[in-house]
């Protein structure tokens, strides 16, 4: 019976034990191959014979495997067995937001502002590849390993952008109270119904309940700019919400992080000089200088001096070779450090 423990799934996933059940599945802890542990989600067999219970159940598995994102968690591969569709999913130690709200109330505004920015990077991805989860809430969203990183686990109301959403009788599929109006109303869904309901799961780590209505504010305190996202989010007109979820994760940045402090300091700037100067020095500078560096340069000048009545008496050619060698004379004083940059 698949229940059981060790029972094998595929030739692949080898069960452990339960870690959850719902209304229509069963997960388990599992190994692959002996290996790396995963989680691994059965459909009861009481659903197993209803074929849009199956569709469904396989389109999540579907949907899911063709994301790849550190803030979604992968589905590794989906089959049947004993006729019952299962999948198997990335193992993640923690749990779920849900819980952790439930433990410890209203979270600071910059860890639920931490978790909101990762989750609104896994919807980025997920909405880049044409669908729409349209069930975000804190039961759906795992906070694990080092971090903590947060993950979206669960497609099971997602659908591909532009198709029909999943109804339950007259009810689109989701949880009623992160629903946006237009899902709720079963008019036209987007990326925009995805940002509403991450709104309302920011709204509620920053005061620890849902939002009673679209005017409904945080309190004094969330920060102000915060507080703001979260009311854009949150408009019941989805042109006036965030266009993307790249869009809003941004604004969450700028809501919480510092301005960049300015530098306060009583340093006088630096006067960068000329590295070299390549001139004669006055003689009031020659007699600052200890005697050795000013005889040299007196002795430069005579050589330049002299040089200087050689070419007026040879010229021409004679001259420019005089001129060359005063030229070189110098270059290599300045290299042994003889001549310096001036003042």
């Amino acid at each position: 019976m698949v229940e059981a423990p060790a029972s094998i799934l595929a030739g692949r996933f080898r069960l452990i034990r339960v870690v959850g059940s719902g209304g229509f599945g069963t997960v388990w802890l599992a190994t692959e191959r002996g290996e790396r542990r995963v989680a691994v989600k059965i459909l009861n067999r009481e659903h197993a014979a209803d074929p849009e219970l199956v569709a469904r159940f396989e389109r999540e598995a579907q949907l899911g495997g063709n994301i790849d994102h550190p803030n979604v968690v992968r589905v590794l591969g989906h089959g049947r067995h004993d006729g019952r569709p299962f999948m198997a999913m990335e193992w993640v130690e923690g749990q779920t937001l849900r819980r952790i709200l439930d433990r410890r109330g209203p979270l600071p505004p910059h860890e639920a502002a931490t978790i909101a920015r990762q989750v609104l990077a896994g919807l980025a991805e997920i909405h880049r590849r044409g669908v729409l989860l349209l069930d975000i809430k804190p039961g759906n969203i795992m906070i694990g390993g080092t971090g903590p990183t947060a993950k979206i686990v669960d497609f099971g109301a997602a659908c591909r952008l532009g198709e029909p959403y999943l109804f339950r009788g007259d009810q689109a599929l989701g949880t009623p109270a992160y629903m946006a109006p237009e899902q709720r109303a079963g008019e036209a869904v987007g990326p925009e119904t995805d940002l509403y309901a991450v709104g309302v799961v920011l709204f509620e780590m920053l005061t620890g309940r849902l939002p009673r209505d679209a005017d409904d504010e945080p309190g004094p305190a969330v920060p102000p700019d915060l507080a703001a996202v979260v009311r854009r989010a949150l408009a019941g007109d989805p042109t006036q919400r965030f266009r993307s979820a790249a869009a809003m994760a941004r604004a969450i940045e700028q809501a919480v992080l510092p301005p960049a402090p300015i530098e306060d300091t009583d340093e006088r700037p630096v006067v960068h000089r000329p590295a070299m100067q390549l001139r004669r020095a006055p003689s009031r500078w020659l007699e600052d200088l200890d005697t050795e560096l000013a005889s040299a340069l007196r002795s430069v000048e005579r050589l330049s001096e002299g040089f200087d009545r050689i070419a007026g008496i040879i010229g021409g050619w004679a001259g420019l070779a005089a001129a060359i060698v005063i030229v070189l004379l110098l270059l290599v004083l300045i290299q042994r450090g003889v001549v310096g940059a001036g003042p």
